[in-house]
């Protein structure tokens, strides 16, 4: 099991993340996943939206993990059910 280790990056911690209808949803970078993939270091950063509600029901917190542009992951999910699901804001 990986540890939830502190955010090290140089982007803010509190951020708005655009959704997939179009609006902005405040998020924060909760920290991020370090591991090995053959024997190279590898990151996650994660980001924690709240009040999302999934399905209608009621709010809660969502953790969401970055997988960087161009990482290729098989069984990643790489669509969404939830009208307002969060998307990479892409590049500054």
């Amino acid at each position: 099991m990986l540890a939830l280790e502190p955010y090290a990056g140089v982007d803010p911690l509190r951020f708005e993340i655009p959704t997939t209808d179009g609006r902005l949803r405040p998020a924060e970078r909760a920290g991020e996943f370090r591991f090995a993939l053959m024997g190279s270091p590898q990151r996650l950063t994660a980001y924690r939206i709240a009040g999302v509600r999934p399905n209608g029901g009621p709010p809660t917190d969502l953790l969401l993990a970055e997988l960087a542009e161009g990482t290729s992951v098989a069984g990643v999910f790489t669509r969404s059910r939830t009208a307002a699901a969060p998307r990479y804001p892409g590049p500054a």
